[in-house]
């Protein structure tokens, strides 16, 4: 068979003059993470790699720890804040942040189910005059890589699929920001780990392909100009190339006699700050720490690096922050790796450094979140060009003209909104009726909602008037199982109602919102609280389905069906009526459904349990308790296991759901307060510094910044800097009846001082004030920290303009929704 890279480079590079030192000139290139996802897809959200639900540690970026930073699986912390991969912002800062220190390419660790991600960085690199390659994680051909979901069988079968992922890459290959040596595109090779597996006998071999085999998979794929370079010495032939992960001081040295005796290409040296992986307890076997962690390790590697005789240096990582291997800007060192990569690369290049130049890609991220790209665009152009005193310049005439202090670094207190997309095929996948048509109904509870009925052929038959929406958010034709919990999902009650549902509105389209998770309970249907079987967060995650499905359609329904989680003591069985009132409060205000019935399932009879006695009385008396509400007898029933209802019950169940909705929308509900502001929703301005229909006074020189949330809420941010800020917003003026008694109310999330006013047109002081500033009692908000601040006045004997005002005094970040005004209703008054 044909040699592969016959061409052996004798590393004997061109050397360079500085004074009295002779160096030799280094190619940098960047070991780069793709896989970070920290956005709304769909409008769900998506948490990968950021979250860690392991058996010693987990973390949830969704909470926030002590120092306002999000709780992520590092001990590393990313200047820029959580971010997504596939965010452009993010791509372009992370390449011009690796421009500014001498890097020329990121070499992605490479996973095929990552493609996408590869040729959104080819043509960000292309722009940015910049180079991308690969390192292959060869782990993902043989049978032990993800219970061995490629089927593999043989050493062929893991060659074939080689074959077909080179063949993939093909196009990437020839991409013209593909990096490249000498012209030929370069493949790093993450080798599989050594092991002889039992059953595959001698011939079987270790599962890591040999040279002879590469040569075969890049011929028969076609790559045979590529230039690869495997993570090994054993074994190594002449017309192969090296490189090694973390390399001690003999690595160079063996690299460099192999050269010199015509038995390898070239070879890669390593450099880096060092392994930490306390952040996942080294993958729940034990932490991992470098004894040379930091600064002093990269300089250990420079030495080693400078002791050889290799051209192309690999910096290890830029961004591996569950290993802690990072040289991208972080909380703990700043760009402390970036000065010293960018000093070392100008000495062995023969150029002068400048230093802080690192800093300025970290400026000009800023700068395009907060004022948009276009405003930061001639920033981005002098960084490409590196025109770095340029870049400088333009970012200080930026700030000045906006009046704006960039942070030292972004928490909590400076986040910008979250990354959002919506795929083309959820996008597709909305059925084309009006919003009002697509009537929607959300399910909530554990496995007697998921469903645990034996599917049978007929269930999986989707009806065309209902559809369902999936773990990606897009709408597909409803079948069962309908959820998708646990592996053991089946039929259950959702498709039965919304048969009745769709008979009974024949113009309208279903759609389904599975939300329950088996074996949950109600206390883990509280904010930031996950469910360790699942790995899920059953609140966070059922606010979210229906967040984003309100987005397409208008919720008619909530079905629920929970408690036997609940049945361990009386106290439980008792506490479960005031668990699930709260839950429901606060599921109605994320939401904004305050008449959406909510329909509530009686759980298992045991005879003689007076558990269960207490709970089903409870949810009588609680779907009892208020309109809109309902409950439904599980009577006749019959459970297959002793827990779950069996398939004909579930369908029964589902019927008597539809029962409950019906008589629950036909009941006419108490007339509602009228808010009486005109613009009762605080929408912020394009500017950033106003709020739509309000008026907005600062009464302190640090000013706010102003951003709509993607929940509605309107979010106020102390610019950077010291001391408070105190923020007045002013609604449009009110006449008021004449001695007509009203209560106003404003929703607070973050630590502030709330002020609630009635201000006259000409600032005098409104008369008969009561509890001007105030926390309404028996308000429980699971933890959710929302907080409704209230306040009562009577207008005096004659008509009385007045503005609706109220002040929040903070020195961090405050959220804000829901400000009313509205008449107090005279005794017997409907």
């Amino acid at each position: 068979m044909k040699k592969i890279c016959v061409a052996v480079f004798v590393l004997l590079s061109l050397a360079v003059v500085v004074g009295a030192e002779v160096v030799r000139p280094v190619e940098m290139v960047c070991h780069y993470m793709q896989w970070f996802d920290f956005r709304l897809e769909n409008g769900l959200p998506r948490r990968f790699h950021w979250k860690w639900n392991g058996k010693t540690k987990s973390h949830n970026p969704d909470r926030f720890d002590s120092n306002r930073t999000r709780d992520i699986y590092s001990v590393l912390y990313p200047r820029i804040g959580v971010y997504d991969s596939t965010d452009p912002a993010v791509i372009d800062y992370h390449i011009l942040a690796a421009k500014s220190c001498g890097i020329s390419a990121f070499v992605v660790d490479y996973y095929s189910e990552f493609d996408e991600r590869f040729t959104q960085l080819l043509g960000r690199a292309v722009e940015l005059n910049f180079k991308a390659g690969i390192c292959y994680e060869e782990k993902t051909c043989w049978p032990d890589w993800v219970n061995n979901r490629a089927g593999i069988r043989s050493r062929e079968d893991a060659m074939a699929l080689a074959v077909r992922e080179f063949r993939a890459l093909r196009k990437s290959f020839d991409h013209p920001a593909y990096w490249r040596r000498n012209g030929r595109p370069v493949v790093m090779v993450f080798g599989h780990v050594y092991t002889r597996p039992k059953g595959w006998g001698e011939a079987g071999g270790e599962w890591r392909f040999t040279t002879e085999e590469w040569r075969r998979i890049l011929h028969d794929s076609g790559c045979e100009d590529v230039e690869l370079v495997l993570q090994q010495l054993r074994g190594i032939e002449a017309g192969f190339n090296t490189f090694l992960w973390r390399h001690g001081e003999e690595f160079a040295p063996q690299a460099d006699a192999l050269a010199a005796a015509g038995k390898l290409g070239f070879y890669i040296g390593t450099i880096g700050p060092g392994f930490d992986d306390r952040g996942v307890n080294g993958w729940d076997q034990g932490s991992r720490v470098d004894p040379n962690l930091g600064d002093e390790q990269i300089r250990k590697d420079f030495a080693i690096v400078d002791a050889g005789r290799c051209d192309t240096v690999q910096v290890v990582t830029w961004n591996d922050f569950a290993e802690g291997t990072c040289v991208e800007p972080t909380f703990q060192y700043g760009n402390l790796y970036l000065e010293l990569l960018g000093e070392w690369f100008g000495r062995r290049n023969g150029r002068e450094y400048e230093y802080g130049r690192t800093q300025l890609p970290y400026r000009w991220y800023v700068l395009a979140k907060r004022f948009g790209t276009e405003a930061a665009e001639p920033i981005r152009q002098a960084l490409k060009e590196g025109d770095f005193r340029q870049a400088a310049t333009r970012i200080d005439v930026l700030c000045r003209e906006r009046g704006y202090r960039i942070p030292a670094m972004i928490g909590r207190d400076c986040e910008f909104p979250i990354y959002s997309v919506t795929t083309r095929e959820a996008a597709e996948s909305v059925p084309k009726v009006p919003k009002e048509k697509f009537l929607l109904v959300l399910l909530g509870g554990q496995s007697n909602m998921a469903g645990r009925g034996k599917v049978e052929a007929e269930d999986r038959m989707p009806d065309p008037r209902i559809l369902m929406l999936t773990r990606t958010g897009c709408w597909i034709p409803a079948s069962d199982p309908v959820h998708f919990d646990f592996p053991s999902a089946g039929v259950g009650p959702a498709r039965s109602f919304a048969r009745k549902l769709a008979d009974a509105n024949p113009d309208c389209v279903i759609g389904l919102i599975p939300a329950a998770v088996g074996n949950s309970s109600i206390r883990q249907f509280v904010p930031g609280v996950r469910h360790p079987q699942s790995g899920g967060y059953p609140y966070d995650d059922l606010v979210a389905r229906a967040k984003r499905a309100m987005r397409d359609g208008t919720l008619c329904a909530i079905l629920w069906h929970q408690g036997e989680s609940s049945l361990g003591s009386e106290a439980d069985a008792k506490a479960y009526r005031i668990e699930l009132e709260n839950f429901l409060k606060q599921l109605r205000r994320e939401l904004r459904v305050p008449e959406v019935p909510f329909l509530v399932g009686e759980v298992r009879y045991r005879e003689g349990c007076e558990e269960n006695r207490i709970l089903n009385q409870g949810l009588r008396d609680f779907a009892g308790a208020a309109p809109k509400r309902g409950f439904i007898s599980a009577e006749g029933l019959a459970l297959f296991d002793g827990i779950h209802f069996d398939r004909n019950s579930q369908r029964i169940l589902g019927e008597r759901y539809f029962e409950a909705f019906r008589i629950a929308v036909s009941t006419p509900a108490p007339p509602q307060a009228v808010n009486l502001l005109p613009v009762p929703e605080l929408t912020a301005g394009p500017d950033g510094k106003s709020v739509q229909g309000w008026r907005i006074v600062h009464n302190t020189k640090r000013r706010t910044i102003l951003t709509t949330q993607p929940d509605g809420s309107l979010e106020i941010r102390p610019e950077s800097g010291s001391g408070k800020s105190v923020t007045s917003l002013y609604s449009q003026v009110l006449k008021l009846p004449a001695r007509q008694e009203l209560t106003g109310s404003i929703w607070v999330k973050g630590g502030s001082v709330v002020r609630l006013y009635a201000t006259s047109v000409n600032w005098k002081p409104v008369p008969l004030w009561q509890d001007k500033s105030s926390v309404a009692g028996m308000i429980d908000r699971n933890g959710s920290g929302w907080e409704q601040h209230t306040f009562r006045f009577t207008a005096p004997g004659e008509e009385f303009p007045v503005y609706f005002r109220f002040d929040i005094d903070s020195d961090g970040p405050v959220l804000v929704a829901e400000p009313t005004l509205t008449p107090v209703r005279s005794e017997g008054e409907l």
